[in-house]
């Protein structure tokens, strides 16, 4: 009788054992399906993009960016925005050089995925300079 309580306990011992390492590797499995990021083929490029216009509702001529801009007036572009298609986070300065040289100056940002919309009334005209946030091809 002795016998057959240790084979009893070892069987419970085993069984519980087997349960374990069955629930540690479905864990597992789990959290490395939610944990893990997309690949880029998946999700496609998230390239941020600001096309901006000189009228409101998007109508007009159109100022195109997908980089750093310092001075819009390099452009020929300097207060002429009174609206734009944001796709990723995108800020607007009222000075060039992103106010580097007046930190008071007037600023909007915006983000979105082919977010449109008109400048706000105040910032209407006033943008000098703009640039994305992070990196380029994501945000």
């Amino acid at each position: 009788t002795l016998r057959m309580a240790f084979q009893k306990v070892f069987l419970f011992s085993a069984l519980i054992a087997s349960a374990l390492a069955a629930r540690l590797s479905i864990k597992r499995e789990v959290s490395n399906v939610v944990a893990r990021r997309p690949a880029r083929e998946e999700t496609g490029e998230r390239t941020q993009v600001a096309d901006c216009y000189d009228n409101y509702q998007g109508s007009g001529a159109q100022f195109h960016a997908t980089d750093y801009v310092p001075s819009l007036r390099s452009y020929n572009w300097d207060n002429r925005i009174s609206s734009c298609c944001f796709t990723g986070i995108w800020i607007l300065y009222g000075e060039e050089d992103y106010n580097e040289y007046s930190t008071g100056a007037a600023n909007w940002w915006a983000f979105g995925v082919n977010n449109c919309m008109d400048v706000p009334s105040q910032f209407n005209n006033e943008a000098s300079s703009l640039r994305l946030t992070g990196a380029p091809d994501d945000y």
